[in-house]
């Protein structure tokens, strides 16, 4: 139900008006199990058009769900905090979940890496992004969000050659101190498109 929707009813409205009721119907049936399944959708749906949207913690909403569903709502919550400004905190958040589960520590270590944070230097970085891929060798994202990683890199390392009073007293995390000469960051940005696309 869940997949169609998301191809029959693509507007925020539209699949609203079917999650809803749905959620409803599943709870009245006591199939708690599907009602929890579609009430995260509900919370993704809401947080990816920036609708206003009120989540419980998941170790007390979601403390009876399987394993794999308490997972993905952890992570769900930690998106959510990250898309209200609460960057800190998501990050701590998925540090901690990281410590077990390989795709948060992913998303922990994109954001780290992100431009407007800059928490880790190259090679702690690329060191965060080798162990990730590791333990999703055909996962697609973390491909792409190394490679997505790596062309930032490449584009500071560019802006730094053109203005070279510019790149002093940067952040530790600036091109500064990239580890790669250009050449090898052009191939490893290049290969890292490639390898997601391969996955995906």
């Amino acid at each position: 139900i869940l997949a169609r929707s998301a191809t029959t009813a693509p507007t925020f409205v539209a699949r609203q008006t079917v999650l809803s009721p749905l959620r409803v119907a599943l709870v009245e049936l006591n199939l708690m199990e599907d009602a929890m399944q579609v009430e995260l959708e509900f919370i993704k749906l809401s947080r990816k058009h920036s609708v206003p949207i009120v989540m419980e913690h998941p170790s007390t909403s979601f403390c009876h769900a399987p394993p794999e569903l308490q997972l993905r709502a952890q992570l769900e919550w930690g998106k959510l905090m990250y898309s209200r400004g609460f960057r800190d905190d998501a990050l701590q958040h998925m540090m901690q979940l990281g410590m077990q589960h390989p795709r948060a520590r992913l998303l922990g270590a994109r954001w780290a890496t992100e431009a407007a944070s800059e928490l880790l230097v190259p090679k702690v970085a690329e060191a965060e992004f080798a162990e990730v891929k590791d333990k999703l060798p055909e996962d697609e994202a973390a491909w792409f969000y190394h490679a997505s990683y790596l062309d930032q890199l490449l584009k500071e390392q560019i802006a730094a050659k053109g203005r070279p009073s510019a790149a002093k007293g940067r952040s530790p995390g600036s091109a500064s101190v990239c580890p790669f000469d250009m050449c090898k960051l052009v191939t490893f940005t290049v290969r890292g498109y490639l390898q997601a696309l391969h996955r995906g």
